[in-house]
């Protein structure tokens, strides 16, 4: 593709079609099922995705500690995370049975929501701007993004009991993938005519990289220390306020010029069957 192609937009009058009217939900995950379930004309945002991963891993999450707290409540007062860290973090509810046999399968869920953001965002990145350098540094962060994630899914089975500095390793490259394609956004957004990143956005993405930042190199030092060297308060802030940008992402996401098109039809092939 050459040049800068336009966004697919519906045509005056016209309206998205579908097998019925439309289900309305306030869980972006629900709702993107939904719209891809049963209509054959989809309007969505690809920012969507990233949004929709964020609730299912807080849905993960939950349902670990719940069913930890029934089954293996001792975790909460004794694990390897706690005493080198000093404290609980939200995920250490998943690294034991009961609770990351169905933590595991939801998180898969969470890596299709990654795949698929990763792939319409870097299709509306050509749409929007065409296939410039900005295109390709979309294309690569995002990328980064979802093998990053991918990796993560190791972090059910090196468990800290198996190799804590192994999981926290896996824990850290996540976090690193997600703030590089978030960050890519911002840059996208802001040097392509198209974009738009106002003073509240800026603020966001300033905040969630030092809480990236921090929470990383806190974790850093202290597994090279071998001990707990950062005074828990101030790991707990970094390490929580890394949680609490997750679902804020999506409400401070750049404008990046319009939402996709998704149209589905049925092509007729010739293809003999016995």
């Amino acid at each position: 593709m050459s040049g800068t192609a336009p966004l697919m937009t519906p045509a005056e009058g016209a309206s998205v079609r579908g097998s019925g009217p439309p289900k309305k939900s306030k869980l972006t995950f629900v709702q993107l099922f939904f719209d891809m379930q049963g209509n054959d004309d989809v309007e969505f945002d690809p920012s969507d995705y990233m949004k929709a991963g964020g609730e299912l891993l807080g849905l993960t999450i939950v349902q670990a500690w719940i069913i930890c707290g029934i089954w293996d409540p001792e975790q909460f007062k004794d694990n390897k995370l706690k005493g080198l860290f000093g404290y609980n973090n939200p995920c250490v509810a998943w690294d034991v049975p009961p609770a990351n046999y169905p933590s595991a399968m939801m998180y898969s869920l969470v890596v299709y929501c990654v795949i698929r953001f990763a792939v319409t965002d870097t299709r509306r990145a050509a749409l929007v701007g065409g296939k410039d350098r900005t295109f390709y540094l979309t294309l690569v962060l995002n990328w980064i993004y979802v093998f990053s994630t991918m990796a993560s899914t190791l972090l059910f089975v090196v468990t800290p009991d198996v190799d804590i500095i192994a999981h926290t390793a896996l824990f850290i490259v996540l976090m690193q993938g997600r703030w590089l394609s978030v960050a890519g956004q911002f840059v996208e957004a802001y040097v392509r005519p198209q974009g738009r990143v106002t003073t509240n956005q800026w603020i966001y993405l300033a905040v969630y990289s030092a809480t990236t930042l921090a929470s990383c190199t806190f974790m850093t030092i202290t597994l090279n220390a071998g001990k707990q060297v950062i005074p828990t308060e101030l790991m707990m802030a970094a390490d929580f306020g890394w949680f609490a940008c997750l679902p804020l992402t999506s409400v401070f996401f750049p404008d990046q010029g319009g939402k996709l098109r998704s149209q589905f039809s049925i092509v007729r092939t010739n293809r003999r069957t016995s």
